[in-house]
């Protein structure tokens, strides 16, 4: 089963679940003290969090009772308005500037940076 992930972002806090072999929801687990972020992107088996405001990042997973583990603390990051995971990666994308750039996590959960991209269209939706 493929486990679910809430963030409420004026609490900070989340929730994870499943859906049973009958559709109906399973709650796993109750979180709390998260940070801001506006943007959660599964990638891998991992979720990515990021700050467009702060342009900081972080990564972590869920464990086999749907707690959260953190993994890597991270800054630096452009302004993006868009992320999207594509085959394991993650697509950044600024509407305003059309610009783009991709990466991913490493082992331990830290970003890295594969391409830096210009000259993209003014999109307002990207999916993968």
């Amino acid at each position: 089963m493929a486990t679910m992930f809430f963030y409420n972002d004026s609490s900070r806090t989340a929730a994870s679940g499943e859906l049973d072999g009958s559709g109906k929801f399973i709650n796993l687990a109750d979180m709390s003290g998260f940070g801001h972020w506006t943007h959660i992107v599964p990638v891998d088996g991992r979720l990515f969090f990021y700050n467009r405001a702060s342009r900081t990042a972080a990564s972590g997973e869920l464990d086999g009772s749907g707690n959260f583990v953190n993994l890597a603390d991270m800054s630096g990051f452009g302004d993006w308005t868009h992320i999207v995971p594509v085959d394991g990666r993650l697509f950044f994308y600024n509407r305003a500037s059309r610009t783009a750039a991709s990466g991913e996590l490493d082992g331990s959960g830290n970003f890295v940076n594969l391409a830096d991209m210009s000259g993209f269209g003014e999109w307002t939706h990207i999916t993968g």
